[in-house]
């Protein structure tokens, strides 16, 4: 596996959105269409937290250079999701997405990925933080729902 001065993942703007609002932004690498969109963006609840993760190199400013492999449907997926697809692709990382089409995507791409419910359960198996609950909730006030079916699994794995 391919390491960028130490980062594993490369994450669209939903996640880097929801878990900034978290204060869970570890380092990552961002594709430039990914950051243009949270950066545009200063009423973001997590506007504050992006641009302090970005000016402490927790998040590693990345070109979008790379195109996914030809042949991919690619149709209903935005630049910052092809930025990050193109980047994993080229760069074996695990690509953090949450959308649905991207994860699919990914998936027919047979990219590793990630989403941001499944790195916050690794984060609390690792002790980082003390409830998934707690943030899933925090995230739901700011309007980030998370499927019920999800929520629950994700609670059941964190052992909440």
């Amino acid at each position: 596996m391919a390491v960028l001065h130490g980062v594993l993942l490369v994450a669209n703007a939903g996640p880097l959105i929801v878990l900034g609002l978290a204060d869970l932004l570890a380092p990552v690498a961002v594709p430039a269409a990914v950051l243009a969109e949270c950066l545009e963006r200063p009423s973001l609840p997590s506007a504050a937290q992006i641009q302090t993760a970005l000016a402490d190199g927790h998040l590693q400013p990345v070109l979008d250079g790379a195109h996914v492999a030809p042949g991919t449907s690619l149709h209903g997926l935005g630049t910052g999701e092809l930025g990050v697809l193109a980047y994993a692709q080229a760069h074996g990382l695990t690509a953090l997405v949450d959308e649905r089409r991207a994860r699919r995507t990914a998936q027919r791409l047979g990219l590793r990925l990630i989403g941001s419910g499944a790195l916050l359960v690794a984060t609390k198996r690792a002790a980082l933080i003390p409830s998934v609950k707690t943030v899933l909730d925090l995230w739901a006030a700011h309007g980030y729902c998370v499927a019920d079916a999800v929520r629950q699994a994700l609670l059941a794995a964190a052992g909440k």
